[in-house]
């Protein structure tokens, strides 16, 4: 939007000079008087452009230091496996996010602060995380099916039947849905569910869609095919 507004000023500007050098005389003032005021105008317009520019990628280096910084806490609380570090951890990816709601990589950092709730067994709460997450994310982005993933596995780690009721369904329209690109993860996840709840038959059925929708898949094979083959291979012997 600014740069078309800036091509349009620019535009009447050269009009507007044409007709100085060609009009009378006394007209020329007049000319002058509006030109000047749309040169400030433009001048006006593209500080603020480059100000918003600036401020664009100020915003998102900050939220990238950010989250740089808050993956080395979560590679040690990983490490460490201590409910303290992740509790620490949980805190500096809220202060994070709440620091750089508005950058692109906001969402990132829920994500990573319901990981580290949930590793907390405070699973409720880091479902809300998740649905704030989800909230902000746009359905069109390639990574709301994988966030939506997180938050269905999250709900079947409940004690809460309705709740797992309810992540059942949203993994079933995960690894339903043939055009993301976490199809192939949701269905091996699919398969695991109905494998703990002793549905041997449901679970080799589920494997077997995965396997045979990625037979043809030559250039990088899906590691998830690997593992529900392995499974597959494991469960005939």
């Amino acid at each position: 939007m600014a740069l078309r507004e800036i091509k349009t000023t620019f535009g009447d500007l050269i009009r507007l000079w044409t007709q100085v050098l060609i009009g009378e005389k006394h007209k020329r003032f007049k000319y002058a008087k509006h030109v000047g005021i749309s040169i400030g105008a433009v001048l006006a317009l593209i500080g603020a452009f480059l100000a918003y520019r600036w401020y664009v990628q100020y915003r998102e280096q900050a939220a990238q230091k950010a989250w740089a910084e808050q993956l080395v806490e979560y590679h040690r609380a990983v490490q460490s496996g201590l409910p303290q570090d992740w509790e620490h951890v949980a805190m500096q990816f809220k202060f994070a996010h709440e620091r750089h709601s508005s950058a692109n990589t906001a969402p990132y950092l829920l994500a990573f602060q319901a990981q580290a709730v949930a590793k907390q067994g405070k699973l409720t709460d880091a479902i809300d995380v998740q649905s704030q997450l989800l909230d902000d994310v746009s359905r069109k982005s390639p990574m709301y099916p994988l966030f939506k993933m997180q938050r269905a596995l999250m709900m079947l780690d409940t004690d809460d039947e309705t709740m797992q009721q309810k992540g059942l369904q949203e993994l079933i329209e995960v690894a339903q849905d043939k055009h993301n690109k976490f199809n192939d993860m949701a269905l091996y996840y699919l398969g695991r569910y109905y494998w703990a709840k002793d549905d041997v038959g449901e679970a080799q059925k589920i494997w077997q869609e995965l396997v045979d929708s990625h037979r043809e898949e030559q250039i990088a094979p899906s590691p998830w095919v690997k593992a529900a083959e392995h499974v597959l291979r494991s469960s005939i012997k």
